[in-house]
């Protein structure tokens, strides 16, 4: 397996020397006895943390998990200082477009690149679901909506809304203390959602103290509303945080460890669809 360390603004000069941006890259060997020309998909993992740190538990546990189903994994451990917005944003969209950049050198298939978010990681894979056409990110990006759009949002217990169910803390940390409604309902997903948004894989407990589950409602019931493809898990019980929701990280719950085996499935059938001719 090959591993290495990207600095984003080293790369993208436009991030400005203010991002944190850093890319962990999870790449399997290429070895003649498994397909050397093939092209894998890719998944990006944003932890959560509020927006104030990067959760490990949401970073190489999980990585290492989707890294043996035949995937490459990149980590992205975005800017947390206080009022960070945009560069979360700006670096996860740099991150899909670095991949798609160096699709042919890291064997990644550039039209299978799925962002994947754990709480308020889950707004920053719900943001590069929506935000790849914005206007004052692509002004500072200056590259193309397609290279920055990814082709599937997985979003863990995400937060979603700044305005409805918020969960306040991570929007200050985004934004600043007593944030203007104007910049919250940007940044409230559920109202971003357009038919362009990729295919979704939702999951979250109903009982979740920390972000409400509401926040997985409402976002899908946008993605509905627009008629872009979806599956989401609500499941009973389980603290906020789960994780693989196995030994590995700590909190177990094997009820809600299916959603791997149930993201895994719905990954299969977004990247290599059944040839519905047979």
């Amino acid at each position: 397996m090959q591993t290495f360390t990207i600095k984003l603004n080293e790369h993208y000069g436009y991030l400005g020397s203010q991002s944190e941006g850093v890319l962990d890259a999870y790449i399997p060997h290429v070895t003649p006895e498994i397909d050397p020309k093939a092209a894998r998909p890719s998944i990006i993992i944003c932890p959560g943390g509020a927006y104030a740190y990067c959760s490990r538990r949401e970073a190489e546990p999980v990585a290492l998990n989707f890294l043996a189903k035949g995937f490459n994994v990149f980590i992205l451990y975005y800017s947390v200082f206080e009022k960070c917005f945009p560069y979360p944003q700006l670096e996860i969209l740099t991150a899909v477009r670095m991949i798609r950049e160096n699709a042919q050198e890291w064997y990644c298939a550039a039209d299978k690149i799925a962002v994947m978010g754990f709480s308020a990681g889950g707004h920053l894979a719900a943001c590069a679901s929506n935000l790849y056409n914005d206007p004052q990110l692509l002004e500072r990006i200056q590259a193309p909506s397609e290279l920055l759009r990814p082709d599937a949002g997985i979003l863990c217990y995400p937060v979603i809304s700044g305005l409805k169910y918020p969960h306040a803390f991570s929007f200050e940390r985004l934004l600043g203390s007593e944030p203007a409604e104007e910049k919250l309902a940007e940044l409230s997903m559920e109202l971003r959602v357009t038919d362009n948004t990729p295919p979704s894989f939702i999951w979250h407990t109903s009982d979740d103290g920390g972000v409400s589950v509401n926040n997985s409602l409402i976002y899908a019931s946008a993605l509905a509303e627009h008629g872009v493809p979806f599956e989401m898990h609500i499941f009973p019980h389980g603290i906020h945080g789960l994780a693989n929701s196995d030994r590995t990280t700590v909190y177990e719950n094997p009820v809600c460890a299916q959603w791997t085996g149930l993201c895994l499935k719905w990954l299969e059938g977004i990247f290599f669809p059944p040839n519905k001719d047979l």
